[in-house]
């Protein structure tokens, strides 16, 4: 699977900082990425269980049609 744009700046973001700051700050920093990161999550959450029967019913007449097809 490929990142969004989005996905691949936080990540680029969250391993940018890491180093560069004080224990303290470094925790609340990545406190902070965890949050968008479980953001991501949760509407990557919605999206599949919005779709994910469509897929799965598209997927089992794909393959009736091509079993029709073949015999």
């Amino acid at each position: 699977a490929h990142l969004t744009k989005r996905e691949r700046s936080i990540i680029t973001d969250m391993f940018s900082v890491l180093g560069t700051y004080d224990t303290d700050t470094q925790v609340m920093v990545l406190e902070n990425f965890k949050g968008k990161i479980d953001e991501l999550y949760n509407s990557e959450k919605q999206r599949e269980s919005k779709y994910c029967s469509s897929y799965i019913k598209l997927g089992v007449l794909v393959g009736a049609a091509i079993g029709i097809l073949v015999l």
